[in-house]
């Protein structure tokens, strides 16, 4: 009986770390974009904060195929899509930069 309990609670301690391990991770993953979205903000670059992230992580995507110059062109596509007056090269490569800092590999 002595093993099933020891085995039962290195089964309990591996759930709770995992659990702990996952909420960490998740937690690190939402301050990313909250940092992300925040420095977008600090520098006037505003707008849904979906397509905001969703501009941010197709760069990330874009990074190992594409050149910078034609993730910036894309992101400057991308964002004047559905009649949106869209970002300019500079408001592009600025969260070309940010995603590549705060989103990317986390």
């Amino acid at each position: 009986m002595s093993g099933a309990k020891t085995v039962m609670r290195l089964f309990a301690w591996t759930l709770v770390s995992l659990a702990i391990g996952v909420l960490a991770g998740a937690g690190v993953e939402s301050a990313s974009e909250d940092d992300y979205i925040n420095d977008l903000d600090r520098s006037h670059i505003v707008g849904p904060r979906a397509q905001l992230l969703q501009l941010g992580y197709q760069a990330c995507a874009d990074k190992n195929q594409r050149t910078r110059t034609d993730s910036i062109q894309n992101i400057v596509k991308q964002s004047k899509q559905d009649g949106n007056k869209g970002l300019d090269e500079q408001q592009a490569d600025f969260l070309y930069g940010s995603a590549m800092r705060n989103l990317c590999g986390h």
